[in-house]
């Protein structure tokens, strides 16, 4: 790494890497996309199961804290030494093989050594690998495999079983076509058809077939359908029971993927577009490596974050419920009112702060920070909470020049009257500090917000 970059944090990582190793190698392409391959097995997996179509609305973003925690620096420069290859001296084609074995296979490879690095884990006799191409007992290989590995007799890490989760990777380009794009709502129910098994089948039902062959086949039975950096959609197969099973697409994780007035290939080329890419990649194999190597969840789990974590992992590599607002459980400890206080005016040096919490004292400014209210609205809804969210608190608290960067549905509660409440400002920083990526507008875009354009 450059001396001049200091990077400690995954965030700062993902921004590294979008900007000083990714983009300046990344040249035009091809437009020739591999075909989806339809296997046999994923021909008799649909034909012979009812599998249908399903949204997957509740797939949550990487936690604030997961992005924004500051761990050693070696750590990250280890790390760092894996994507060492992109340099200036070196091109990238836009295309699909190039992308998947030069940027995204070595992001996670270089992400794996990392978080192995921060949580002192060291694997002896198992340990997950990135292999590339490797096909599966049916013969279908995906593009990008988290596989476990073991040392053989030469001491060489092996593959020892199958993948733990996927990445089908696309061209690049089709990360903006409607295909990869499709709102799954309006498939939601249908059964997927694997056509007549000659090929007369269109395109998106062959990728989909493809997927549900690689969501079965690996022991979590989720991935990634990637046409980095203006598409990434996770994808979970559940269990087949009674020969039925559901398929469950998330969105398109990347905001500003449906703006048509930029070039396709200037978005291609887009810094931002690929740390939001590199960011939500980090964290899917964060939550694989916790879940499928050795030693990961205990290490973890004796670390404070790890409470906060938990649930986003669950949720991260599986559907689930969406836990609903419970007054009852929202009770706030004395600590917990007053610490973001102090930690917000620490972080900031604007006097008025500081006088209104001498002269008004805390209890009043924690009100101002945590009660964005501007209208009368009572609702425990979980499904249009977001918008009273975004409409009553966080564009106000934007306006004021307040980002608050740790959105999430533990951090909204509901007072006796009914009205909506955004706390823990603990991650919350001066606008000025928020430039890019906003960890703000992703949550809200994740919730189905739709977000004004001056946001």
């Amino acid at each position: 790494m450059s001396s001049e970059v200091e990077t400690s944090t995954i965030q700062e990582l993902a921004y590294y890497w979008a900007n000083e190793r990714v983009v300046p190698c990344l040249v035009p392409g091809t437009t020739t996309t591999k075909s989806a391959h339809q296997s046999t097995a994923a021909f008799n997996l649909i034909n012979f199961n009812h599998i249908t179509l399903a949204s997957w609305d509740d797939y949550p973003m990487p936690p604030p804290d997961f992005l924004h925690s500051r761990w050693p620096k070696g750590s990250f420069d280890k790390a760092d030494k894996i994507l060492g290859q992109l340099t200036e001296d070196i091109t990238v084609p836009l295309d699909e093989g190039s992308v998947e074995s030069m940027i995204v296979a070595p992001i996670e490879r270089a992400v794996l050594l990392l978080y192995r690095d921060i949580y002192g884990v060291r694997p002896q006799s198992e340990r997950l690998g990135i292999h590339t191409q490797r096909k599966n007992l049916s013969r279908t290989s995906s593009d990008i495999g988290t596989f476990p590995t073991e040392p053989n007799d030469s001491g060489r890490w092996v593959v020892s079983g199958p993948a733990a989760s996927w990445d089908e990777m696309k061209s690049p380009r089709s990360g903006h076509s409607k295909g990869m794009n499709i709102d799954m709502k309006g498939l939601e129910g249908t059964r997927l058809d694997a056509g007549n098994g000659d090929g007369n089948i269109s395109s998106l039902l062959k990728l989909l077939g493809q997927v549900t062959e690689l969501c079965e086949s690996s022991t979590l039975r989720v991935g990634y359908l990637l046409a980095p950096p203006l598409c990434v959609r996770p994808v979970y197969l559940s269990e087949v029971v009674d020969k039925k099973a559901t398929l469950y697409v998330a969105k398109n994780l990347i905001p500003g993927r449906d703006d048509s007035t930029t070039p396709v290939e200037r978005r291609l080329m887009d810094p931002a577009a690929w740390e939001a890419c590199i960011s939500r990649i980090a964290w899917k194999s964060f939550c694989v490596w916790v879940e499928s190597e050795p030693g990961a969840r205990e290490a973890v789990s004796g670390t404070p974050e790890y409470r906060d974590w938990v649930d986003v992992i669950k949720r991260t590599l599986s559907p689930g419920e969406s836990r609903p607002l419970n007054t009852n459980d929202r009770l706030i400890p004395f600590s917990r009112v007053f610490r973001p206080i102090f930690q917000l005016l620490r972080r900031t040096r604007h006097s008025a702060w500081s006088l209104a919490f001498s002269s008004l004292g805390p209890l009043h400014v924690f009100k101002f920070l945590a009660s964005f209210r501007v209208s009368d609205i009572h609702c425990a809804s979980t499904i249009t909470y977001p918008n009273i969210v975004y409409h009553d608190i966080i564009k106000p608290m934007h306006a004021l020049g307040w980002h608050h960067h740790d959105i999430k549905p533990s951090n909204v509660t509901k007072d006796v009257s009914g009205r909506i409440h955004l706390i823990d400002f603990d991650a919350a920083v001066p606008a000025a500090r928020c430039e890019g990526y906003c960890p703000d507008i992703d949550f809200l875009e994740g919730w189905g917000v739709v977000l004004d354009k001056a946001m």
